[in-house]
C-alpha cells in the first residue's frame, strides 16, 4: 500500500463562487470534526509552491479563495474594477482549489482537492479528492486514519457531496484492475444509481468474498475485503476484476 486515495465524482453543476466558498468551509469544518488529522489546513496557491495557512475560525478562507479564483478572471462572470470576482460569479470551467494538512504530500501531509461548478459541453466531472501520503512517510495518525477509518470517511464524503460514484483504496491496485479507467473499481466502490436489490451476480460476488451495503443517500457501496486490498495479492486483484466485469456486463459502469 503506497498511494491511498479517495475520490468522489458528480455530474456537471452550475454554482456561484459564493456557494463554492460556503461548501468549502462546510467540508473543511466537517473533516476537522471527523478526525484530528484534519485539525489544520493550508491553501495551495495555483501554479506556485506557496501555501496560505487557513485560520482556525476560517475567517480568512473566503478572501484566499476569492483572490485565487480571481487570478482566472477571464473565464469568470461578474468581476469588479479590480478584476475580483463577486459572490455571484460563475464559470463553465467551475472552481478548483487544493489544500493540505499543513504539510506537503511528499512530507507526509494529506492533499484535499475540490472541483465544483463545471458545466457545459466540454466540462468533465466535478470532484472531491483526498490523496494520502506514501505509507513510508505517513505518521501514525495518518496511518490509523487510512487503516481503520477510511470507510467512515467514504460514507461521510457520500453524505456531504451526494456523488454519482466514489472510489477509495490503493491507487496501485486500481491500475491492476484497469489501466484504462483507474477510477472504476477500488477497495471501496460506490454507485449512487445502483440499488442494492439490483446488484448483479450476487452469489458469484459473495462466493469471491465481495460484500455490499445500502447507503442512506441511496445507492450501493461495495467492499472487496474487510481490510484494505493490495495490488500484490492475486486474490484481491481477481475480486476487483470480477466486480468490474459484472458491473460492466449489466451496464452499471462503462469502460
Amino acid at each position: 500500500m503506497r498511494h491511498v486515495m479517495l475520490g468522489a465524482y458528480w455530474n456537471e453543476t452550475c454554482i456561484s463562487f459564493g456557494e463554492f466558498a460556503t461548501n468549502i468551509k462546510k467540508t473543511l469544518s466537517t473533516l476537522r470534526e471527523f478526525d484530528s488529522t484534519f485539525s489544520h489546513f493550508c491553501h495551495i496557491a495555483k501554479g506556485k509552491d506557496a501555501t496560505h495557512l487557513i485560520a482556525e475560525d476560517f475567517s480568512n478562507l473566503s478572501e484566499i479563495l476569492r483572490e485565487s479564483s480571481s487570478a482566472d478572471d477571464k473565464i469568470f462572470s461578474v468581476v469588479d474594477e479590480n478584476n475580483m470576482i463577486s459572490d455571484h460569479a460563475t464559470s463553465k470551467l467551475g472552481f478548483r482549489e487544493i489544500f493540505n494538512t499543513s504539510r506537503k504530500l511528499k512530507d507526509g501531509g494529506i492533499n484535499i482537492s475540490f472541483c465544483d461548478g463545471k458545466h457545459g459541453e466540454f466540462s468533465s466531472s466535478n470532484l472531491f479528492l483526498i490523496n494520502f501520503p506514501d505509507t513510508r512517510k505517513a505518521d501514525r495518525h495518518v496511518l490509523y486514519l487510512m487503516q481503520t477509518k477510511l470507510k467512515d470517511l467514504a460514507l461521510l464524503s457520500i453524505s456531504m457531496f451526494k456523488p454519482r460514484s466514489l472510489r477509495s483504496g490503493d491507487q496501485d491496485f486500481a491500475y491492476k484492475i484497469s489501466e484504462e479507467d483507474i477510477t472504476a473499481i477500488n477497495w471501496l466502490t460506490y454507485l449512487s444509481h445502483l440499488p442494492p436489490e439490483q446488484v448483479p451476480a450476487k452469489s458469484e460476488l459473495l462466493g469471491m468474498g465481495i460484500s455490499w451495503e445500502a447507503v442512506p443517500q441511496g445507492g450501493t457501496l461495495f467492499m472487496l475485503d474487510q481490510e484494505m486490498v493490495s495490488a500484490d495479492n492475486p486474490e484481491h486483484v481477481a475480486r476487483g476484476k470480477l466486480l468490474r466485469a459484472r458491473l460492466m456486463e449489466h451496464g452499471w459502469i462503462e469502460n
